[in-house]
């Protein structure tokens, strides 16, 4: 048996995956009506995050990600940050509706530890939006990643644009596999700086295996 079906045998059996560094990359912090999340907390979290043998997860405050309230979550999340040392890394929440949402947050987030930002369709605005420049260009000049949340063709197009224009920006495409794999794969093969990101509410047959053999395994990021 190979180390990696080792893994993955662990994993059927629930076991924590000990001796294997695992970074999830997209978690969100704090409870929203359109997602109850039970143990929505630092604290909560870590339980989960130690059973399962997660070393560090990558966070955005859930009421800003879906919602409006992007300071209340952004605040949360380096809270969080600042509590477990370490375990948590945070995304700064881009809030494209109002100016002090996008490049005064990035920069208020910056000076309390942030070092990425998360951007989201739900609140209306394509992400090539020029609400959404200022920050990427804080973003760009820093070298900070950004998570977007995409679900196929529509935004992917977007962030195909906005990789050949904030080169130092690496982009993690979410939700990578939800549908249009073709796209998917083309898009992180092509551009350095596109990586795919894995958490999906459904898991196509395949996927993971078709990802890093026709993207590169460098290229694909738990989630």
């Amino acid at each position: 048996m190979s180390r990696l079906d080792s893994i993955a045998e662990r994993a059927r059996r629930g076991e924590r995956l000990d001796g294997v560094l695992v970074i999830d990359a997209h978690a969100h912090l704090g409870d929203s009506y359109m997602f109850p999340i039970t143990n929505h907390d630092g604290a909560g979290m870590l339980r989960s995050l130690d059973r399962l043998g997660v070393a560090t997860t990558c966070i955005s405050g859930i009421v800003g990600a879906v919602g409006t309230d992007f300071r209340r979550g952004n605040d949360q999340v380096v809270e969080c940050v600042r509590s477990f040392p370490g375990r948590y890394f945070g995304y700064s929440v881009v809030y494209p509706h109002r100016p002090e949402g996008a490049a005064p947050e990035v920069e208020r987030c910056a000076a309390l530890g942030l070092r990425a930002l998360k951007i989201h369709s739900v609140h209306g605005k394509s992400y090539t939006a020029k609400e959404y420049l200022p920050a990427y260009a804080i973003a760009d000049a820093r070298g900070f990643p950004v998570l977007a949340h995409t679900w196929g063709n529509k935004e992917l197009g977007q962030i195909r644009e906005l990789a050949q224009q904030y080169k130092r920006i690496n982009w993690i495409a979410a939700h990578a596999g939800s549908q249009d794999w073709d796209t998917y794969v083309k898009i992180a093969r092509e551009l350095p700086n596109v990586f795919l990101e894995l958490c999906c509410s459904m898991c196509g047959r395949g996927w993971v295996e078709r990802f890093v053999k026709e993207a590169g395994a460098e290229k694909v990021l738990y989630g």
